[in-house]
């Protein structure tokens, strides 16, 4: 009875093989590149979360969490780098490069602190960062931005990125040059644009930066 079973069993592991090499072999969106504290991934469609570590592959459309007191830097296929700082979360959404070294991205922040710096934007390309109350589009190479009770704040480091707000106030948006920062609410239009002051700046540094 028992080793009549055998030949159903070997059927169903050769039928699943093929899948799970195909899964194995599926370019990652990113990798850590860098972990200070903890950090979680939760793979799209699954209800488990995994501990990562640096050198983990992450997978398009997972969402990273990660723990009280801890930084986590993220290389992206394209060659930008996402850093979230403490009890931050982003969903992975999509990354494609395609011909030319034209990519698509679209990141999806549901809260905290996250810096990006953004490879060499070939024409074409598009990059997003959403959160809630604001959009974020590249038009340059580095910003830092924070999410928390429905407002987002913004500041450029180096280059240009065009922001603009959600829903109703989707049409209300802004380019930021360095130096410059704004925020974005999801009930009123955005703040005026102004250059932020040193003691800010150094926050939302020491937000996203790894000992």
């Amino acid at each position: 009875m028992i080793l009549s079973r055998w030949p159903l069993a070997l059927s169903l592991i050769a039928s699943l093989w093929p899948l799970q090499c195909v899964n194995a072999e599926e370019p990652a969106i990113g990798t850590v590149a860098a972990l200070q504290g903890t950090a979680l991934m939760r793979a799209a469609g699954s209800s488990a979360d995994v501990s990562l570590a640096t050198g983990s592959r992450l997978s398009e459309g997972a969402a990273v969490t990660t723990g009280p007191d801890s930084r986590l830097k993220i290389a992206l296929r394209d060659g930008s780098d996402l850093t979230l700082g403490a009890t931050t979360t982003i969903k992975l959404d999509h990354l494609n490069v395609g011909a030319g070294g034209r990519s698509e991205s679209v990141f999806s922040q549901v809260d905290g602190y996250l810096r990006a710096v953004i490879a060499k934007v070939s024409p074409g390309t598009r990059l997003e960062v959403r959160t809630p109350s604001m959009v974020a589009a590249v038009r340059g190479t580095e910003w830092i931005q924070n999410y928390s009770a429905g407002v987002t704040q913004i500041f450029v480091v180096k280059g240009r990125v065009r922001a603009s707000g959600t829903g109703h106030y989707a049409a209300n948006h802004v380019t930021l040059a360095a130096g410059e920062g704004v925020s974005f609410s999801d009930h009123a239009r955005h703040t005026p644009v102004v250059r932020w002051k040193q003691p800010k700046i150094d926050l939302f540094t020491a937000a996203t930066s790894l000992r």
